[in-house]
């Protein structure tokens, strides 16, 4: 047997598990990778948020003298919020 995928939920990772195992790979070296089944989203208000920050992007234009003068602003002085003044550039 070269692999085998077992679905199941948390509570069925006991010590009888284990056991099987054991027995079915007797005297071989495992790799074992557990993955969590991706749960599905139900919530409309949810669903429609995701699909709307999917759709949308934001763009930045800074000039290069104005990136450099963030830049040295932030390495001086780590109180300065560079998120905040990067902000102000964002395109309409």
């Amino acid at each position: 047997m070269d692999s085998i995928v077992f679905h199941l939920d948390s509570q069925e990772l006991d010590l009888a598990f284990v056991k099987s195992l054991k027995s079915l790979f007797k005297g071989q070296k495992l790799t074992i990778t557990v993955t969590p089944e991706a749960k599905e989203i139900t919530n409309p208000d949810l669903l429609a948020k995701l699909a709307r920050n999917e759709q949308s992007t934001v763009e930045y234009t800074i000039p290069a003298k104005d990136f450099t003068t963030l830049s040295d602003r932030f390495l001086e002085n780590n109180d300065f919020d560079v998120v905040e003044a990067i902000k102000s550039y964002k395109k309409v």
